[in-house]
């Protein structure tokens, strides 16, 4: 009879193989796709001012663009003016596909594509208010502005929703729910408020976010992504809210899309990109991608995206996983 006792020495390789399950389990995959800049335009190229504000699919027509310089359409290889001169602010898509924007002269015009003719209505909101977000649906727009959030029927009637409170972010969802990002004598940092209905079964003022600062606001089903000052990008679903994991502090957020598989972030910092599940990687001006400073997204040709940004104009990005 021996004391030996054979399983000891191979603990050592138990140990390793319960590390790497154990460190498999907890692992985000990096994301290993391709990407390439397929398009870049500024003011040397047409585009009427380089600061892009916003932009928003004009689907086989081409893209809109609100600038420091006013609201263009981009087809094919021209700018063509909805109106210029005034600065266009920000953009936003009915449910019906129409086009809605304002200015910061307190203009919002309803824009409209009728059998390939182009039409845009226009009504003046408040010329003392900076329109700072809009939202719209069944013809009538949600506006939010620095001191207030107010409610515009289709005959132009305005309704106040939030009084004093400055807003950043919006979004209206399907049953007419407002989420804002908002913040008021009570939420001096900032939060975030649902208005009319409830989202991952919140309702009013989100205690959690009550001292953060939202710029940007995405619903992607029953997940709301929401953009940050300085807190990186959160995500509020039924679960919580969590840190999507940016792989550096990006700044203020400006701007999400999914698309497919793919999603982006727009960020001070510039664009990030996660594709089926796997961890944000950086496309930035680092290693020679997008610049600083982006300020929005929207779906491009052939599944790439537009990319507005604040100072070099935009640029159309195709991401393959």
């Amino acid at each position: 009879m021996t004391n030996e006792k054979p399983m000891v020495k191979d603990r050592p390789l138990l140990i390793l193989l319960l590390s790497l399950v154990l460190v498999g389990a907890l692992y985000t995959p990096a994301w290993c796709g391709q990407w390439e800049i397929i398009d870049h335009r500024t003011e040397k190229e047409g585009l009427f001012d380089n600061t892009v504000n916003a932009v928003s699919s004009a689907g086989d027509a081409g893209v809109f663009i609100a600038s420091a310089g006013g609201l263009h359409i981009l087809s094919d290889y021209y700018f063509l003016p909805i109106f210029q001169n005034i600065p266009a602010t920000a953009l936003t898509k009915d449910p019906a596909g129409d086009l809605w924007a304002a200015t910061d002269t307190g203009l919002i015009y309803h824009i409209t594509d009728r059998d390939g003719v182009w039409t845009a209505a226009r009504f003046s909101f408040d010329k003392n208010k900076k329109i700072t977000a809009i939202a719209a649906r069944h013809n009538a727009v949600t506006i939010g502005t620095d001191s207030g959030l107010f409610y515009a029927d289709p005959d132009g009637s305005v309704h106040t929703v939030l009084e004093e409170a400055a807003v950043r972010a919006l979004v209206v969802l399907p049953d007419g729910t407002i989420i804002a990002g908002a913040r008021d004598r009570a939420h001096k940092k900032g939060g975030l408020v649902i208005i009319g209905g409830t989202f991952a079964s919140r309702t009013g003022w989100v205690d959690e976010l009550s001292a953060v600062a939202v710029t940007a606001l995405f619903v992607d089903g029953d997940r709301l992504l929401i953009g940050t000052d300085g807190d990186g990008a959160l995500v509020l679903d039924d679960t919580g809210i969590h840190d999507l994991g940016l792989p550096e502090k990006p700044g203020r957020i400006m701007a999400f899309l999914i698309n497919e598989t793919t999603t982006f972030i727009g960020a001070d910092a510039g664009l990030y990109v996660s594709t089926m599940g796997s961890a944000f990687e950086s496309i930035t001006a680092g290693n020679g991608g997008i610049p600083t400073g982006v300020t929005s997204l929207t779906l491009g040709p052939d599944s790439a995206v537009w990319v507005g940004t604040d100072k070099d104009g935009i640029y159309l990005v195709r991401v393959r996983p």
